[in-house]
Formats: structure tokens, sequence, C-alpha cells
């Protein structure tokens, strides 16, 4: 059930703005209460070398304790997004997202969230799109 908003409606969030990463790092926490599914989405530009792995958090606030719930991708190849669904299902309505560096370099990407009411399984995609299944949390 979608809470207060029109069926279509979908925010954007950018958890990562396009950058260099070299190191482990986090998002800054963003509310996702008025809606009822998320969606990871991780494009990987040049110079990617290893693995990062991007996992989304959730809490109850937006200073507490943060915990991985099962979105996740592996960001592994050159020109690909990576793409996860999620439930917003719980009172732990904080999200951010979380990268790991596993293989050096200083990869550039990008990660989004996106949060909506309904769910709908894309259709269409390219070729360089990886969708992963819904993590119902």
């Amino acid at each position: 059930m979608l809470k207060g908003l029109g069926t279509s409606e979908i925010k954007y969030y950018t958890a990562l703005s396009p950058t260099a990463i070299s190191a482990a790092g986090s998002s800054a926490a963003v509310d996702l209460s008025k809606f009822t599914y998320g969606t990871l989405i991780v494009s990987t530009g040049s110079t990617l070398a290893g693995v990062i792995g991007v996992h989304v958090l959730r809490s109850g606030t937006s200073g507490g304790t943060f915990q991985s719930f099962g979105a996740s991708v592996s960001a592994s190849v050159l020109g690909h997004l990576e793409v996860r669904a999620f439930t917003i299902g719980t009172s732990a309505v904080w999200h951010k997202t979380y990268r790991t560096a596993l293989g050096g370099g200083s990869p550039v990407m990008v990660e989004i969230i996106a949060a909506a009411g309904a769910r709908s399984t894309p259709i269409n995609n390219e070729d360089s799109t990886r969708s992963y299944s819904v993590i119902n949390g």
C-alpha cells in the first residue's frame, strides 16, 4: 500500500554522484517512510578494478545503528547496471548505502536509490543491465 502518494510517484535519491572511489564508504541516510518499495541502482564506469560490493542498510532513526538486510549487489564489470529491488515494510525506514572496495584501483561509479509505491518488473532491458531478485525486508 502506498502511504499517501500517487501510485506512479517515484523519488530518486543520489547515494553517490559519479566519482572514483578508492576506499569503503557510505552515503547520507534518507527517509523512505512514504514509500513501499525501493530499488538500488549502481552503474559502473571507467577504470573498474576488482569488485565493489554495494549494500543498502536500514535503521529506525536517521542517527541509529544501520544494519544490512540482504539488498546488495556486486559490481565487477565495466559499463553495467546492477539493480536490486527491496521492500520498505518495517519501521526501519531510514536507508543508506555502504560500499566496499574489494580489489584495489579507483573505479568510477554512481549509486541511486529509487523509492516508489507500486513495483513493476522492468521489461526490455539492455544486455548490459542485470536485475536481481526482490529482497523482502
